[in-house]
């Protein structure tokens, strides 16, 4: 059972998730101006800045001793990665603004560095849940693309609202977080992202 919580954690982890998120709003959006050849383009982009970039950062940084673990166990070893994995967001956020046509998108990107800048900021003081934090963010698209669009996304909702359940259980199973770690963590990602599409 252990071992399946590990799993989960990892084909969920946050920076997956957020990819994840990005090619959501890519393709269930379907903008007509974006051909399938960049919506492949842009989903490789993504994946090296969203994903690979990150995912190297955290692995170097655990070979080269600066991070202990890869687990990040304490809520102090997380602030680097972080930060780092906001900064690549951020730059993939620039490359988006440089072309208009991308305006969901950005916010969508813009939304998720904003998201771990908050992220960030409780650490200092609490340990929250990244991943929970990550699930919710979807959660909270899913339902803002649903309100802002009037699409019908009850079967991508149930799916995420599932997921969601896995790993949140997962994280507490491995101890890793509490209750309310994980319960907060997941409305300050839904939350957030629920009011930039909505307001934005």
């Amino acid at each position: 059972m252990e071992k399946i919580a590990k799993i989960i954690s990892v084909i969920l982890h946050p920076v997956l998730v957020a990819f994840w998120g990005f090619e959501i709003v890519l393709f269930r959006m379907n903008p007509l101006f974006i051909n399938d050849k960049a919506k492949i383009l842009l989903s490789i982009i993504a994946l090296g800045f969203m994903v690979i970039i990150p995912f190297a950062i955290i692995v170097l940084g655990y070979y080269m001793r600066v991070f202990p673990s890869l687990q990040f166990e304490k809520k102090e070893q997380r602030y680097l990665p972080v930060i780092l994995s906001a900064f690549s967001f951020y730059i993939f956020y620039y490359f988006l603004s440089q072309y208009k046509l991308f305006t969901f998108l950005q916010l969508y990107t813009l939304t998720a560095i904003l998201i771990m800048a908050t992220a960030l900021l409780i650490s200092f003081f609490w340990k929250i849940s990244l991943h929970s934090l990550a699930m919710g963010a979807i959660t909270g698209m899913l339902i803002g693309l649903s309100f802002r669009f009037n699409m019908f996304i009850l079967p991508e909702l149930i799916l995420t609202i599932l997921l969601s359940g896995l790993v949140i259980g997962s994280r507490l199973f491995l101890n890793v977080h509490n209750r309310s770690q994980t319960y907060i963590g997941y409305l300050v990602g839904s939350i957030g992202i629920i009011t930039a599409f909505i307001l934005f």
